[in-house]
């Protein structure tokens, strides 16, 4: 089984938007959203001007950013416990998250905001801007929310009756009701505050948790994007987390009518692939693409620190930083150049390599288990080019392996079972 970069550049050869849904409202020539999970506003405005902005990265999705319950220890999931829409976290204050978004805004990279509105905190304390949340008689002053805004209390058993789960509690969390207009107002208020600073859209925290019609109604009734940053008319990026589970009678369908929708399954039949457990010859009549990959997985501990960005551009300090790595940032550069070009000249082995191209824009091989030496159309032009995956073109030269491809777009393609990555990728900007 290849390293987990092996998985992350999979991902991004995949990553397309659903059709005929929301556009995500990226700056020319950029796509691709990178998760910096708990990082501070702050820092997240160093890193569009430092690093995001002088890729092919389109955006960011953050943090949730309205104020949450503080629960010992610092668990990351307190911050999907709202207590009020105040925008205090442990990432920062209104006026830091309102910097960061306009200096990445500034440098054509858009921000994604993290927005819970099913429900408000299970827990009862104080939250990050110092507002009480009593869960116990539902009543958040900070909204304010009185009881009367709540569905009543009863849990999920199962998946099997779409009024439990839209109307009951999610692991005890208080279930707003989103048909009375007091609720929709609070909750548009909130979202338009975000718009009025200039986030690009919303990434919808437990929407499978609200009836569409309510959800619809909501998204209807949100501000046009900042004019500041965005043409006139445009319109929030909707991407809404719809997991769909065994014996599940709500699917995805109805939501992907309002915006993007969260495919939970990819990842899980990714991961399949790539462990040897199904062939990797599957992912040629791969299903619809949804585009996305959630994760609760967070780069830092319980305390929100600041990443330390080291000379060769990794980071220290309990970050990861997997945006940084070489072969991501060069995938993405890969993905946003290949965009609206069909898959073809697919060759396989019937077991575990695989090679295809993308138009005569790019061509990318994988092997999952043995040798790969074979010559494969690539469909590009003739020349020599970098892989981009063992190394980069830097002044002309190719820092790792090169291709060479013949007047017929044939190349011999290498992988080596000991090769450190089961790659290689080779598109028109990398031609020497």
């Amino acid at each position: 089984m290849r390293k987990p970069q092996f998985v992350l550049l999979t991902i991004v050869v995949s990553l397309w938007l659903v059709q005929g849904q929301k556009k995500p409202n990226f700056a020319a020539n950029r796509s691709v959203i990178v998760h910096l999970n708990e990082w501070k506003w702050a820092d997240i405005g160093d890193e569009c001007e430092r690093y995001l902005q002088y890729g092919s990265f389109g955006g960011v999705q953050i943090s949730p950013v309205a104020e949450n319950v503080i629960v010992k220890g610092r668990p990351w999931w307190e911050r999907y416990q709202p207590v009020s829409y105040n925008l205090t976290t442990r990432s920062g204050s209104e006026s830091q998250l309102s910097d960061m978004i306009s200096r990445c805004n500034k440098v054509g990279i858009r921000i994604y905001a993290d927005v819970i509105f099913n429900h408000m905190a299970a827990l009862t304390g104080i939250g990050t801007a110092g507002n009480k949340a009593m869960s116990d008689v539902k009543i958040y002053p900070g909204v304010p929310y009185t009881p009367e805004d709540f569905h009543p209390t009863c849990n999920i058993p199962n998946y099997l009756d779409p009024e439990v789960v839209r109307n009951c509690e999610l692991n005890n969390l208080r279930d707003l009701d989103q048909s009375t207009q007091n609720v929709q107002l609070r909750i548009v208020t909130y979202l338009n505050k975000l718009i009025g600073l200039g986030v690009a859209g919303f990434r919808v925290d437990s929407a499978k948790y609200i009836a569409t019609e309510q959800l619809e109604e909501i998204y209807s009734k949100l501000n046009d994007l900042n004019t500041s940053f965005f043409p006139p008319k445009t319109r929030s990026f909707i991407y809404q987390d719809v997991p769909v589970f065994d014996n599940d009678v709500i699917g995805n369908e109805g939501y992907a009518k309002l915006g993007n929708v969260l495919e939970s399954r990819f990842s899980l039949a990714i991961s399949r692939v790539f462990s040897g457990k199904d062939n990797l010859t599957n992912l040629q009549n791969w299903g619809p693409d949804w585009g996305f990959i959630p994760t609760n997985d967070s780069d830092s501990d319980e305390n929100v620190k600041s990443p330390i960005i080291y000379t060769d551009g990794s980071c220290g300090n309990g970050f990861v930083c997997e945006h940084r790595w070489p072969q991501v940032r060069n995938m993405v550069d890969f993905r946003n150049a290949v965009s609206g070009t069909e898959i073809g000249n697919w060759w396989s082995n019937n077991e575990q390599q695989i090679a295809f191209s993308r138009g005569s824009v790019g061509f990318i091989a994988f092997a999952n288990g043995g040798n790969l030496t074979e010559k494969i159309q690539t469909g590009l032009a003739a020349g020599t080019y970098c892989d981009i995956i063992s190394g980069s073109l830097v002044n002309k030269t190719c820092t790792g392996k090169s291709v060479v491809v013949d007047g017929k777009g044939v190349a011999s393609i290498r992988i080596l079972e000991s090769d450190f990555e089961g790659v290689v990728a080779v598109f028109v900007n990398s031609k020497k």
